[in-house]
């Protein structure tokens, strides 16, 4: 193995573990996704601002526009993400997250039209695509069939997903019109920043409901322990992101990248088997639908 793979397998390694430690969390803190999306934003803010002058911004209108469409779908989809852990665990959650990726496979065609007519002019290349999408869609369709956790979870988890999938087109458009160092750089900075700022308007808003769907009392959450989850979430997000941003610098094609770091859910089993917790889900579902995604995404690789 060439030194660049060995660099890129094992940053995605890396990427992908942090990502599952990502959606653990809340599992045993089981902080209201509100608080650890606001909390864990601010202290990502806090440990990138000083790095703000020390890069050359990008100059492109639609690098802003995609990275504060983004901003939004993060905060949205985080909040429930935090709060479905908390309630149901991070083992399901992170078998479901990988359907993100037909979403972002499809909705990139919004931004590039073109690419369809290649995948058209390759019919073996594209029957395989539509298979490795209609197994994935049988295996969710088991999850809605065989069990009632996993059920609820992909019932509560979709608008995530489709925010996540939407993300993914909406980062690809923006990381297009920038170079690597600063357009990672403004993408997570940016996007932090947005994501307060809606997750801030929507805390404003439930208050102003009179039965909000999430009851929040700062007074009563903020303490050390609420402190030391955001600090978690925020670490484990940046790392997330650094490795699987840089990954990509070591190999022609992401896609291979982010094969590796869809493992996540394996490595959430492993945690569990290590520290001896059952889960009541549909594993084996869950397991089809990931080695479904890896295959499109092998697939769809260029």
């Amino acid at each position: 193995m060439s030194t660049d793979a060995l660099i890129w397998v094992s940053f995605a390694v890396f990427a992908g573990v942090f990502s599952g430690a990502n959606m653990l969390i809340n599992q045993y803190y089981k902080i209201p996704g509100l608080l650890m999306v606001l909390g864990s934003r601010l202290l990502s803010v806090a440990v990138m601002l000083p790095f703000a002058l020390l890069i050359e911004w990008p100059t492109a209108p639609v690098y802003y526009l995609a990275v504060a469409a983004t901003g939004v779908f993060a905060g949205f989809g985080d909040i429930r993400m935090y709060n479905v852990t908390a309630r149901l665990g991070g083992g399901v959650v992170s078998r479901l997250i990988p359907l993100l990726v037909p979403v972002t496979f499809f909705s990139w065609f919004l931004f590039a039209p073109a690419q369809l007519q290649d995948y058209l002019a390759a019919p073996v290349q594209s029957l395989l695509i539509i298979a490795a999408l209609g197994t994935c869609v049988y295996f969710a369709s088991r999850l809605q069939t065989s069990c009632a956790v996993s059920r609820e979870a992909l019932k509560l988890m979709a608008p995530t997903i489709l925010c996540y999938g939407l993300n993914g087109a909406f980062a690809k458009l923006a990381l297009q019109n920038a170079d690597l160092h600063a357009g990672v750089y403004g993408y997570m900075m940016i996007q932090t920043v947005i994501a307060i700022g809606f997750t801030g308007g929507y805390y404003l808003w439930q208050k102003q409901r009179k039965h909000p769907a999430e009851i929040i009392t700062f007074r009563k959450h903020i303490d050390k322990r609420i402190w030391l989850a955001c600090g978690l979430a925020s670490f484990f997000w940046l790392s997330h992101m650094i490795f699987k941003i840089y990954a990509f610098s070591f190999i022609h094609n992401p896609a291979y990248v982010n094969a590796v770091v869809l493992l996540a859910p394996l490595w959430v089993i492993l945690f569990y088997k290590a520290v001896g917790h059952k889960e009541n889900a549909d594993i084996k579902a869950g397991i089809g639908i990931l080695a479904s995604i890896i295959a499109l995404v092998l697939l769809t690789a260029r």
